[in-house]
């Protein structure tokens, strides 16, 4: 069946934005439009570049947008309703830098098409056939059923990377045994069984596993209470240390821009150097 999708990904500094003619997976047009969260003036450039490029709204059969977190209600693509935002805005309290901008997106979108289906797609979708082994965290059953859990993140990624190897290797990704590896400012390692993901590095937040950019990745949960018991931190600016002043930014004491890390790296500066082997060692040791 042909259909034409408008995708949106709102993120903390961009707001990206691609049409599909599925099932192609080519996209017709892309763009990127920097700026802070969406409003409507970034959807009526995005309106524009559809209109230069032929593409009117009443060519669109669906918006799509791209959500961090689903919660543990949301565990697959879901037509959005008031009942549906209102989830992913309880999810948004594990991913506060990234739920509340996919809102702001998909409510300004609900009102500037709203004959038009919107439908959003979660990152912790495909984690959620994670075995509760894997799953869950040996913490007090009521913080789990507050919904403490690991949900993985990058699931899109991960699931696309599973479809290309299969497509490379001319298999049904539902006979594969894999280990896909998502590395950018964000990163995540997925064991893949037969098409299912089976564990992830990620977990509740897209704080935890691998170094990352900006990001902690895996810290003992002592650190996070000596930070506030012993150096007068808020929660909020623990918070704010471990997203954006972690990482590679902070082992290297230079850039969270791994190209950066790298290029000082090769000067000499022992710092850079020792972050790239850290953050090398802990993609091995995930993939492993």
């Amino acid at each position: 069946m042909n259909m034409r999708i408008l995708v949106l990904n709102a993120g903390s500094s961009t707001l990206k934005a691609g049409v599909f003619d599925m099932p192609s997976p080519q996209p017709l047009l892309e763009l990127t439009l920097d700026g802070g969260a969406p409003d409507d003036a970034a959807l009526d450039l995005v309106e524009h570049r559809l209109a230069d490029a032929g593409i009117g709204a009443q060519t669109l059969d669906a918006v799509a947008h791209r959500v961090a977190h689903g919660g543990p209600q949301l565990r697959e693509a879901t037509r959005i309703d008031d009942a549906v935002e209102r989830e992913i805005e309880r999810a948004a309290l594990w991913v506060p830098q990234h739920n509340p901008l996919a809102l702001a997106g998909m409510r300004l979108a609900r009102r500037r098409w709203p004959g038009l289906p919107q439908v959003a797609v979660f990152d912790t979708a495909f984690h959620a056939t994670l075995p509760d082994h894997a799953a869950l965290y040996a913490v007090p059953k009521t913080w789990r059923d507050a919904g403490v859990r690991r949900y993985g993140f990058h699931g899109m990624s991960h699931a696309h990377v599973m479809e290309s190897a299969a497509a490379a290797l001319d298999r049904d990704a539902r006979t594969l045994r894999i280990v896909s590896c998502h590395l950018g400012s964000g990163a995540s390692v997925c064991a893949i069984d037969h098409g299912r993901s089976v564990d992830t590095t990620m977990g509740l937040t897209a704080l935890g596993g691998l170094i990352m950019g900006t990001r902690s990745g895996d810290v003992d949960p002592g650190a996070v209470l000596f930070a506030l018991r012993h150096l007068g931190l808020t929660p909020a600016e623990v918070e704010r240390a471990l997203y954006e002043d972690s990482g590679l930014k902070a082992m290297s004491g230079t850039s969270g821009d791994l190209r950066e890390v790298e290029r000082r790296a090769a000067e000499g500066h022992d710092d850079a150097q020792t972050a790239l082997r850290a953050y090398a060692y802990r993609v091995r040791k995930a993939i492993g």
